[in-house]
């Protein structure tokens, strides 16, 4: 199952505070949904794990993720291979940020693949989980990143 979708989210704070938080794997790590562990292989490579509910499924999901394409502080890749159990995923998410008067806006556009039994709940289901993930991350991000501006 295929699932796009982006969107953005804007960060009272500049684009170089921004750029900077996406890099610590502390900032990140209290963002993740279910984050159990963000640790850093090397100076691209990152190996997550995460726990997370999808109605009545708790599921740990192990992963790695690479930063690809940098092009500092205006955007970045970040390609994700991960699985647990009954899913397994694989994506690639563009982050760009666009420096705007009061804050920064980050603009993202994530493409994954899912495998599984899991994926079999339908890219309505999955693109749900998804956008919730993602407001999770964007709300908390967004705070953290905000409190270290002022």
């Amino acid at each position: 199952m295929h699932v796009r979708m982006c969107g953005h989210t804007f960060v009272r704070a500049g684009r170089e505070a921004v750029w900077s938080a996406l890099h610590d794997t502390n900032v990140i790590a209290r963002c993740v949904p279910g984050c159990r562990s963000l640790a850093r292989a090397s100076d691209s490579l990152f190996v997550l794990s995460s726990r997370i509910a999808i109605g009545p499924l708790r599921l740990v999901v192990d992963g790695t993720v690479e930063l690809a394409e940098s092009d500092p502080p205006h955007s970045y890749c970040l390609i994700g291979r991960g699985g647990g159990g009954v899913l397994d995923a694989s994506g690639r998410l563009r982050v760009t940020l666009v420096e705007q008067p009061g804050g920064c806006r980050l603009c993202y556009a994530v493409e994954a693949d899912a495998r599984g039994p899991l994926a079999g709940a339908g890219a309505v289901v999955m693109s749900g989980i998804g956008r919730g993930m993602t407001a999770y991350f964007a709300s908390r991000f967004g705070g953290m990143v905000e409190q270290g501006a002022r």
